[in-house]
């Protein structure tokens, strides 16, 4: 009887020893193994604004992306809203009137029958200057509008942000660039790139004779600021209207813009 009673002790004090060190190992599991860096759960490490960012796309889709975490939008919503975005970008380009530098209104509905280039311009940012300094975008400008194109290119930097000028200032800065678009229009506001959904500069949309957007994205396929990369790249933008001018399906439709983040209004 005694070794009976002396075996049962010795067996509860080994299950009550296991029982202390599971709970000790899964606290151990649960207690973090390091640190998080302050730097990676904080969202102004890369901030949108930012011109030396390896990749300034990528902090402007991380800014967008932030709000929706913090006002915790329903995974469902989310994903029905972008799918309707989409849906209404490839099929439509949504209307509006802005002033060009010279005091004169542009609706984008009266130039149906042509094709129209939008491009969002900022000569502040260095992916602009790449296409710029050179005369590349110039020259582009000058081509296919001598084809028949209109060609917008659209300023969405607000008052005190980067690349916005006073129409008097943007006539100087247009002489000495050389520009050769059809016009430049001034969305101080924001209104028409947020319509559009524009993110960077450059940013390009390709409208056809009929309306439809039938292409955005970047200009080429070389995501840097270097003007020696542009022989080397693919020009989407060009290749996209070359086949609308011969009426063939355009090569691409969508791809990742590349550039500087448009400078828009606090709050817009």
């Amino acid at each position: 009887m005694t070794t009976t009673k002396t075996a049962l002790v010795v067996v509860m004090a080994f299950a009550i020893g296991a029982a202390g060190c599971a709970r000790e190992a899964v606290q151990e599991r649960a207690s973090p193994t390091a640190e998080v860096p302050a730097a990676a759960a904080d969202p102004e490490v890369a901030p949108v604004d930012s011109l030396e960012s390896v990749d300034p796309l990528e902090s402007v889709e991380a800014a967008s992306v932030a709000p929706a975490a913090v006002n915790e939008v329903p995974a469902t919503t989310a994903t029905a809203e972008a799918t309707a975005t989409v849906a209404v970008a490839v099929n439509a380009a949504p209307d509006f009137t802005l002033t060009d530098i010279d005091g004169a209104a542009h609706t984008l509905s009266d130039y149906r029958g042509k094709i129209v280039v939008l491009e969002w311009i900022n000569h502040g940012c260095p992916f602009v200057k790449k296409h710029y300094d050179q005369g590349h975008m110039q020259g582009l400008q000058a081509t296919y509008t001598g084809m028949d194109v209109v060609w917008l290119s659209i300023c969405s930097s607000a008052s005190g942000k980067q690349g916005h000028f006073s129409a008097e200032k943007w006539k100087k800065v247009n002489a000495d660039k050389g520009g050769a678009a059809s016009a430049i229009l001034l969305d101080e506001d924001g209104s028409v790139g947020r319509l559009y959904g524009a993110r960077t500069t450059p940013h390009m949309y390709v409208l056809g004779k009929d309306g439809a957007l039938v292409y955005q994205g970047a200009i080429d396929s070389k995501k840097s600021t270097k003007p020696a990369d542009i022989a080397s790249s693919t020009n989407y933008v060009s290749e996209v209207l070359d086949a609308a001018l011969a009426g063939q399906d355009v090569p691409h439709e969508r791809t990742k813009p590349y550039g500087c983040s448009v400078k828009y209004a606090p709050g817009n």
